[in-house]
């Protein structure tokens, strides 16, 4: 595998090493408490709301998680990106119907968990909300932690085959503690 395919590009890798230094060194230590029992919906949150946190909520919504999601720098109204769309499809997953949303857009519920994909994303929001919304990396949550998921955005379309990957596997292991939704809901 090349680093285009694991790690999107040169500057992926960094951001991929510097971060899991940075968890061993228990810097996203808050990132990893997390109100489980709390939870009720959770929010993907990524830059452009085009590709990452666009396929992260229509996977959660596929394994039946209440599920939102919007871009810290998104344009509203912006479909998602072909490749995405593209290698979403392949993976069962159909981003035709997206739109992005932008954070000025999110409305805060109880029970929401906001699962940005960059520490750097997580840091903002942290900002933002002021700890009224729980934040954490959903990279956290797959094996071996993957702090910092590079943004696929003009990239491989094997590096997007590997970032879904990432969030699918990230995604499956939240279905597994956060309850679904009453089938009522759905």
């Amino acid at each position: 595998m090349s680093i285009a395919d694991t790690w999107g590009r040169k500057l992926g890798l960094v951001h991929h090493i510097t971060s899991r230094v940075a968890h061993w060194s228990g810097v996203y230590t808050s990132f990893a408490r997390v109100p489980w029992a709390d939870t009720r919906r959770v929010i993907y949150v990524c830059d452009g709301n085009i590709c990452r946190s666009a396929y992260g909520v229509a996977r959660a919504r596929s394994l039946g998680l209440d599920a939102e999601s919007f871009g810290v720098r998104a344009a509203p109204g912006v479909p998602a990106d072909p490749v995405a769309v593209k290698t979403a499809a392949r993976r069962g997953i159909d981003l035709r119907a997206h739109r992005s949303a932008t954070v000025e857009t999110y409305v805060p519920h109880t029970g929401d968990l906001l699962l940005a994909m960059e520490p750097r994303q997580a840091r903002e929001l942290t900002r933002r909300f002021r700890g009224a919304v729980p934040v954490s990396l959903l990279g956290l949550w797959t094996q071996p932690p993957r702090p910092h998921i590079e943004d696929p955005f003009g990239l491989t379309p094997s590096y997007f085959e590997t970032c879904f990957a990432i969030i699918d596997a990230a995604t499956q292991h939240v279905r597994a503690i956060v309850p679904p939704l009453p089938t009522t809901m759905r």
